[in-house]
């Protein structure tokens, strides 16, 4: 009960969480005391920092983090009244995710705007506002070896044949999960090798410095990439067979997907941890820095500079977007972003949509020699001749859903039940009894929203088959 808001509700949690986590980290100092520091973003001298007029902002800027965070708490309380209705409760969870990151990204741009008229009245300058030109043609060490990826793509592309050759009860769901699986472990090959090739970034005016530091995100996060492609294939080969195989267990299910969303998650914000922290190590021995004074270009909560042709700058801290939009490059892959994850989020919205708010319909062929069920996606029909036995029974129904779709209303698609195995259902809870199918692979479950619906198609599968209700 409330599982789907239990579920949205994590998710919300951690999406508002990695946004306090991303505005506290800008106020913290991001290079070694006494060189050139950024601080909410804002490029300052090493000894303005400590200016109390800076901390004074600072912990203000802090209080109103917190505060924020605690408010954006309040959009979660009407979620349990939606656990009816998971297209609303989607739709709910897409608006609070586009609500949190429009308020950091205006908080950032807030007190940023508050810190640079700090920096310009007190004349806190640190270099010219251009993109610094310094030697980094000294190639970092060799990353982490491709060769690390092949478990992981032989454990995705064995599931995917398997899925294909099984041909098992959950149909063609049993391949779009294996498939699904190998095109994310693709992904993160993908990922693996442009992070090999990224782009080198400026951290000091001595190539060496430059190339530790490079060379330290270069291997830890190609690490990270080949890591996360091993975790991801292990999760997903064990919710495969709990999906799959003969012993369902929800709860199995839950605990596997819980994994397979917080492990990318709390992998990618330690890796970016480490790798802050290894390269302060490095640049707090350094004493040729390189920090572009480029906060002009920031002011309008994201980096715009016409003098600048890159595409994409290094990440800000307390930044959300470090495309640099006066480049037309940059506001195409930013646009295409936003627009695909949109298109997915609305596609999958749509098809929730109908599923809550249309009602299945199970109805016989003319003939009889058909049973046709439209149910919002998962469409299906047997013939009326395989059916072995009917029955009408009220007991609860319990195991895992392996390719279908459920709320508190309504079941359908494909099953792996306790004590039926494989089986199709499609169910309403408004009505206390169902009808049992017996088919020789497996079984169906049928009801109706009413009683009477019910009884009437029950009548229908009667005449159709000649069998009796046991």
């Amino acid at each position: 009960m409330f599982l789907m808001t239990i579920i949205l509700v994590g998710c919300d949690l951690i999406g508002a969480g990695c946004v306090l986590y991303n505005m506290l980290s800008s106020a913290r100092c991001t290079v070694h005391p006494g060189t050139p520091s950024r601080l909410l973003g804002v490029t300052l001298p090493g000894w303005a920092v400590d200016d109390p007029q800076v901390t004074t902002l600072v912990t203000a800027y802090k209080k109103t983090c917190w505060r924020a965070f605690w408010l954006s708490l309040l959009p979660l309380v009407p979620l349990p009244l939606l656990e009816d209705y998971p297209s609303l409760g989607l739709l709910h969870t897409i608006f609070y995710y586009l609500l949190v990151l429009w308020g950091g990204s205006a908080l950032q741009k807030r007190w940023f705007g508050r810190l640079y008229a700090l920096k310009q009245k007190n004349v806190w300058v640190t270099g010219e506002p251009v993109v610094a030109a310094i030697d980094i043609t000294e190639q970092p060490p060799a990353a982490i070896s491709p060769w690390w990826l092949l478990p992981s793509l032989l454990v995705a592309v064995g599931m995917f044949l398997h899925a294909l050759l099984a041909a098992g009860p959950a149909g063609v769901w049993q391949p779009v999960f294996a498939g699904t699986h190998l095109a994310v472990t693709l992904g993160f090959c993908a990922l693996f090798f442009w992070q090999r090739r990224a782009p080198k970034t400026t951290f000091s005016k001595d190539s060496a410095v430059n190339t530790a530091c490079n060379a330290v995100s270069r291997q830890l996060y190609t690490g990270f990439w080949a890591g996360l492609a091993a975790a991801d294939s292990l999760l997903e080969l064990i919710l495969y067979f709990i999906l799959f195989g003969t012993a369902p267990s929800s709860w199995a299910v839950l605990t596997a997907l819980l994994a397979l969303s917080l492990t990318p998650l709390l992998g990618y914000l330690y890796i970016g941890h480490r790798v802050q922290a290894a390269q302060r190590q490095i640049l707090a021995l350094d004493t040729r820095p390189a920090v572009c004074d480029d906060d002009v270009y920031w002011l309008s909560g994201h980096y715009y500079n016409p003098r600048d042709s890159r595409y994409k700058v290094e990440p800000r801290p307390g930044f959300q977007n470090c495309y640099n939009m006066a480049t037309a490059g940059g506001r195409r892959r930013f646009y295409a972003m936003v627009a695909g994850i949109l298109l997915f989020c609305g596609a999958i919205c749509l098809f929730l949509v109908r599923m809550d708010f249309t009602t299945a319909e199970i109805v016989l062929s003319p003939d009889r020699s058909t049973v046709e069920i439209d149910a919002a996606g998962f469409d299906w029909s047997f013939a009326t001749g395989e059916v072995q036995s009917l029955a009408v029974s009220s007991e609860h129904l319990s195991g895992t859903r392996v390719g279908g779709a459920s709320s508190r209303r309504y079941n359908f698609g494909n099953f792996n039940l306790k004590g039926y195995g494989p089986s199709r259902v499609y169910t309403y809870a408004s009505c206390p009894w169902y009808i049992a199918v017996e088919l020789p692979d497996k079984w169906v479950f049928l009801s109706l929203p009413t009683q009477q619906q019910t009884k009437q198609l029950l009548d229908e599968l009667q005449r159709a088959t000649g069998l009796p209700v046991q």
